[in-house]
């Protein structure tokens, strides 16, 4: 995608916050244009090389916790989450993109989770620029080090490697991975035209490349972790977020 935009900017760990207050004023235009009940918050964003990821979570109304633990319903967020990301991909991202002064090559919005009293998510910006690419600089041989345990990991089991395996570590107990081309070029073409073989795929996928990042994560740290999961089967590409186990206990996502 050609970058329209000429503004280059580099932004600093102390314009987290700046930013976040941007989102949040982007977010709350897009719920009153369409009418949109506030389902979660955004609580916080942070921000590697080109990518962006922002924690949104809510506390469960006792109805919705009735609805959800006893009758086994899902949360309306989680009903209405393709016709949601729909609705911020045509409004908030070119806000965004006007904002920032760079084209957003895509957004995702994991599967939201839901606990005993607590529904919670992530979504996954990725820049065609590297505006943050001197926030959390100091990790980079870290990054640098996982992306190699993934590749191998890929290559191992599949016989083959992906194109590319980035990493992006974002919080202390914040990981991102993003594996792109791990499936031959024709498959994308295939997987449109099967609907059955596609839901096969990405499952598979979810479920094998998640595993690899809790593997990696016991490895490494020593931790078990928690592993959220994107297969975007159109561009050929895999997203994992991995919440290490202290992020959890420690509340490292308040």
């Amino acid at each position: 995608m050609p970058n329209r935009y000429s503004k280059k900017i580099a932004y600093q760990d102390n314009d987290i916050q700046r930013l976040t207050e941007k989102h949040i004023q982007y977010m709350r235009e897009m719920h009153e244009q369409y009418e949109i009940p506030e389902f979660v918050k955004l609580q916080w964003l942070a921000a590697r090389k080109n990518v962006q990821v922002a924690f949104f979570a809510s506390p469960l109304k006792k109805w919705e916790q009735v609805s959800i633990n006893e009758f086994g319903k899902k949360h309306p967020f989680q009903e209405y989450k393709n016709s949601i990301v729909d609705i911020i991909r045509k409004t908030t991202v070119p806000k965004l993109e006007a904002y920032y002064q760079c084209a957003i090559s895509a957004y995702y919005l994991f599967d939201s989770k839901v606990d005993a009293t607590s529904l919670y998510n992530f979504s996954v910006k990725i820049f065609t620029s590297s505006l943050f690419k001197v926030v959390n600089a100091h990790q980079i041989a870290e990054e640098g080090k996982l992306a190699t345990r993934l590749s191998q990991k890929i290559r191992e089991n599949f016989g083959r490697g992906a194109k590319q395996v980035s990493t992006y570590i974002l919080r202390p107990h914040v990981l991102l991975f993003i594996i792109s081309d791990l499936s031959p070029a024709s498959m994308p073409l295939y997987l449109e035209k099967n609907s059955s073989s596609r839901e096969i795929w990405c499952e598979m996928l979810q479920e094998t490349m998640s595993q690899y990042i809790e593997n990696i994560v016991n490895e490494e740290y020593h931790c078990s972790s928690e592993v959220f999961a994107e297969v975007d089967w159109e561009n050929n590409k895999v997203i994992l977020l991995a919440l290490l186990e202290d992020s959890l206990a420690k509340g490292d996502l308040d």
